[in-house]
């Protein structure tokens, strides 16, 4: 299993860029969203560097696997910030040696919470798009990453997922997802956005892959009342799955 706990990269490390092996080397956007307010996590810092080992943030773990699928693509890395983020900002300055690193504000003109995040990267965005939460995080094998699969799954469908079964932790908290296997893989057959009856559905969201083609229907992801376009969208599952709601959330089970 891949180790997260090594922290931010050393800013004088230079990441060493493999052939990529799809044949493409259209550059990939990571979406960052880091302006939320995280009033459930009541701490007095952003939930995205609570600690979760010695020296290690959830934003260094939830970035871990970005690092490593830059040595197969060409990454940009867009972080949204808000106000009171200077810190976060700081600690990202370090990915600036591996990846592409861009950051935007999300100001009041594009609107609050995670809607408000994509206003704000519209413009930044290339033809295939991650979408990464900095409070979420996940482990893998060497040489098995699943950001790689995700893109991969790209080449012929809009959307891809990466999933995490749930373990302990209730579905009412995340984007739940009912996955049925089938010929050519897994699949979404059902999806909700936190919902208020989990029944029916046995995974999480962790990661979500799309087309720049596909980014108009991206909101329906996070709303509640909408058909979600992750339906029939290919999953790659992944262990490890942690979701920080709150500071406890780090040490919470879930299924590897």
């Amino acid at each position: 299993m891949v180790n997260i706990a090594e922290g931010a990269p050393s800013s004088t490390a230079s990441p060493t860029m493999m052939a990529v092996q799809d044949n493409t080397t259209d550059p990939l956007t990571v979406l960052l969203p880091c302006a939320g307010a995280g009033s459930r996590f009541k701490a007095p810092y952003p939930k995205e560097l609570h600690c979760i080992a010695r020296g290690v943030t959830a934003l260094d773990a939830a970035l871990a696997p970005v690092v490593d699928l830059s040595r197969n693509y060409p990454v940009r890395l867009v972080a949204v910030v808000g106000p009171g983020r200077e810190s976060t900002v700081e600690r990202l300055y370090p990915y600036g040696e591996h990846l592409d690193l861009c950051i935007t504000f999300q100001n009041e003109r594009h609107g609050p919470q995670i809607m408000g995040a994509l206003r704000a990267a519209h413009d930044l965005v290339s033809e295939r798009v991650l979408i990464v939460l900095p409070d979420q995080y996940f482990s893998w094998e060497p040489g098995a990453n699943p950001l790689l699969d995700c893109v991969r799954a790209l080449q012929a469908d809009e959307f891809s997922v990466i999933a995490a079964k749930p373990g302990s932790r209730p579905l009412t908290e995340d984007g739940a997802l009912a996955v049925q296997a089938g010929p050519h893989g897994p699949r979404v057959t059902a999806a909700a956005e936190k919902p208020q009856d989990p029944t029916g559905f046995d995974a999480a969201w962790v990661v979500v892959g799309l087309r720049r083609s596909a980014w108009d229907r991206l909101p329906d992801v996070f709303r509640r009342t909408a058909g979600s376009p992750l339906v029939g969208a290919p999953v790659v599952f992944a262990g490890g799955y942690r979701h920080l709601h709150v500071p406890s959330s780090a040490n919470e089970n879930s299924s590897s």
